[in-house]
């Protein structure tokens, strides 16, 4: 997870290649979107059904089915979070003013140690956050739970910049197209469904597995997370484009629209299912991830709607501390003990909603206090 410090380069004359920043100008959109996903793993979730009880607005009870992930094949929002958040990472390596190729080997040097520096940082943060949770133990080699969501960011992060930076991106988008279809073709030879997934975890993948057969962050479903990686720098090369705004945004929105018609079309075959992360789950959340990058920076850089931006980049700049922290802090009674005497005086029916709103309430104030000093904790 990168922090806020983004630079933004400015344009020059080959259109379809990134500027060297003359000014340090900041991507706002690109940490509020980043905080927008953190805001569901947080808290945010936990409003939706108190502010249902309190308000009696029906699409709320319905939205709560979608802050729930689908058991098997389908697609509700809260599969979309995951994702994103890789998406958003491969956005960094697309902003890079200058071409890898033409850095100096001392350039190159720090840039490779960098990238293995953050992928060892990632297995191994998400390795002691799954024993936080109580997944697996280090008494033996076959003990902890070596996969994580950290992980996987950290490995489609690695691996797509690699890419990035070896490939030109013509080649870059034919890889992304082949690693979906093998990946396809492997899943479809072996059986369908999850056989082949269920076989690598079995024979391959060392530790304790979070699901019964295989781990939903398994390693050879960490091998299409590459490309919503991929997705998010392809993205972010087109933003630092000397195209229009509304040309960047249109252009954007509807790349998202096709990779979400394109991804739901492939579902008829191969259905859409983040158990495995299929390749129609990998278009389908790139092209949501498209769309809202394309509306937060219309908002945030494009019309430079400051506040809104920066309402939720005080959470995306710290994304990495406030994921950990969310497991290690007991946000709920702090907010009980804090606010517990206002919230008694309320009705009764209003107590858990006030309740959570004073969870997210004291994390945005930490990560506000945080924002301001420039402090942003990141591997």
């Amino acid at each position: 997870m990168e922090n806020q410090d983004t630079p933004v380069p400015q344009p020059r004359e080959d259109p379809t290649r990134p500027s060297a920043p003359s000014t340090k100008k900041r991507l706002l959109s690109l940490d509020a979107l980043r905080g927008f996903d953190m805001f569901w793993i947080v808290g945010g979730e936990h409003l939706v059904a108190p502010l249902f009880a309190v308000t009696g607005w029906t699409f709320l009870r319905d939205f709560q089915v979608q802050l729930r992930h689908c058991r098997w094949n389908g697609f509700h929002f809260e599969d979309l979070i995951f994702p994103l958040f890789i998406f958003l990472s491969g956005v960094t390596l697309g902003l890079s003013s200058r071409p890898f190729r033409e850095l100096d080997r001392k350039e190159k040097k720090k840039k490779y140690i960098r990238a293995v520096r953050r992928l060892l940082l990632l297995v191994a943060i998400g390795i002691l956050y799954n024993r936080a949770h109580g997944w697996g133990n280090f008494l033996s080699w076959d003990g902890p739970r070596y996969m994580s969501v950290l992980g996987r960011i950290g490995f489609a992060w690695f691996f797509c910049a690699m890419i990035v930076w070896h490939m030109r991106p013509k080649w870059q988008y034919v890889l992304a197209g082949g690693i979906l279809l093998a990946y396809w073709a492997v899943q479809a030879l072996a059986g369908g469904d999850a056989a082949a997934n269920i076989w690598v975890d079995q024979h391959i993948t060392p530790g304790f597995l979070y699901g019964k057969n295989m781990d939903p962050e398994g390693l050879l479903s960490n091998i299409p997370s590459i490309v919503n990686a991929l997705m998010g720098a392809f993205a972010g090369r087109w933003i630092v484009s000397r195209a229009r705004l509304a040309k960047k945004v249109g252009y954007l929105a509807l790349a998202g629209a096709i990779l979400l018609a394109l991804g739901w079309a492939w579902n008829e075959i191969y259905p859409v299912n983040k158990r495995i992360w299929t390749g129609s789950y990998v278009l389908v959340t790139a092209g949501w991830s498209c769309l809202l990058f394309s509306l937060f920076y219309l908002l945030a850089d494009g019309w430079g709607l400051k506040r809104f931006g920066k309402f939720w980049a005080v959470i995306g700049a710290n994304a990495l501390p406030v994921y950990i922290g969310y497991t290690f802090i007991h946000w709920t009674y702090t907010s009980d003990r804090l606010f517990g005497g206002f919230i008694e005086w309320t009705p009764k029916v209003w107590h858990p909603l006030l309740l959570h709103l004073g969870v997210l309430v004291l994390e945005w104030i930490l990560l506000a206090w945080l924002y301001k000093r420039k402090i942003f904790i990141r591997v």
